[in-house]
């Protein structure tokens, strides 16, 4: 009885810090937003990159535009389609459509645009 309490609490301990963790990253996502908005692409981009590498999928979203249009960074296509390709490992459908666009605004006769492994992976 008393471990059945005990697993309760600790499963409702880790729902509550996965959501504040979960909160954290969308308030910060947020807070990168209003950066953009004010002109601060660099310091959007500071707010951004760790939540980037933590897997949040619109900071990979939002920090893949900048370097495609060097705001906040220095324009790097490679960067711009490398956090495209990560947020699309997440499944989601509309960062494969962006990725999609992003490499076909890329592409050129001296440029071909790398592709994600994880696109081209036939299951």
């Amino acid at each position: 009885m008393k471990s059945d309490k005990l697993v309760t609490h600790i499963l409702t301990m880790f729902l509550f810090f996965t959501l504040i963790f979960v909160q954290t990253g969308k308030t910060e996502t947020k807070s990168a937003l209003i950066e953009i908005d004010k002109g601060s692409y660099s310091n959007a981009a500071l707010i951004l990159f760790p939540l980037a590498i933590q897997g949040e999928l619109d900071a990979q979203m939002i920090l893949s535009q900048l370097y495609f249009e060097g705001n906040g960074v220095a324009q790097d296509f490679d960067k711009a389609l490398y956090w495209s390709c990560r947020a699309t490992e997440n499944g989601d459908l509309e960062a494969l459509k962006s990725h999609k666009i992003l490499t076909l605004q890329i592409i050129t006769d001296t440029y071909l645009p790398w592709q994600c492994p994880s696109i081209l992976d036939v299951k």
